[in-house]
């Protein structure tokens, strides 16, 4: 295959129809060295029939095979567990190797923004109310007021028995946050101009 951009051309060498009627003729064919002297195939490799794929797909320059499936009634994260302690024993011969992409990897890198984006989030919210009650106590106490909703989240998830999917509960888990600090901002500032 050829790729000249974003376009891929699929490229075939085959032999004239009359020097690939039988095996014996692949095992004449010469090759040409370095040197520019030709060798026959058959003197250094065996030509021999047996299955393999039509094509050999590489990603990063590595042969890749891809094993697909659609998982029913069960979520993601739990199919991949499973499949990870299936596999766990699993011996793989040198240079192999398997790993989990598709869904599994959209859903990691997700996991990883939204943690950067809640920390981000709370670190900024935090110095904006240090500036306004000029105080660090006051943010600290409504900062634990996120945890406090965080760990209800976690709570709810655990007696309800549901995964916690990256996507809704994440981002549910954040918009949750910033309603109970809002919540907890407007009460910490009504306490201060009470005193």
């Amino acid at each position: 295959m050829f790729r000249d951009g974003t376009e891929e051309y699929d490229i075939w060498v085959q032999l004239d129809q009359s020097f690939r009627k039988n095996q014996s003729d692949l095992a004449s064919l010469f090759i040409y060295t370095s040197s520019g002297e030709p060798v026959r195939l058959s003197e250094i490799a065996k030509v021999d029939t047996g299955p393999s794929y039509g094509s050999i797909r590489h990603v990063d320059t590595d042969r890749t095979i891809t094993i697909s499936g659609d998982a029913f009634r069960v979520p993601g994260p739990v199919l991949v567990m499973k499949a990870q302690q299936a596999l766990k024993d699993l011996e793989l011969p040198d240079g192999v190797q398997y790993k989990f992409t598709g869904e599994n990897k959209g859903r990691q890198e997700t996991q990883i923004f939204l943690g950067q984006a809640l920390i981000i989030a709370i670190c900024l919210i935090i110095i904006v109310m240090v500036a306004q009650f000029n105080s660090i106590a006051l943010p600290l106490i409504v900062m634990t007021s996120v945890f406090m909703s965080v760990m209800g989240v976690l709570l709810g998830l655990i007696v309800h028995d549901r995964p916690f999917g990256i996507i809704m509960t994440g981002v549910g888990t954040v918009a949750l946050a910033g309603i109970v600090v809002n919540n907890a901002h407007c009460y910490a500032g009504f306490c201060c101009q009470i005193t």
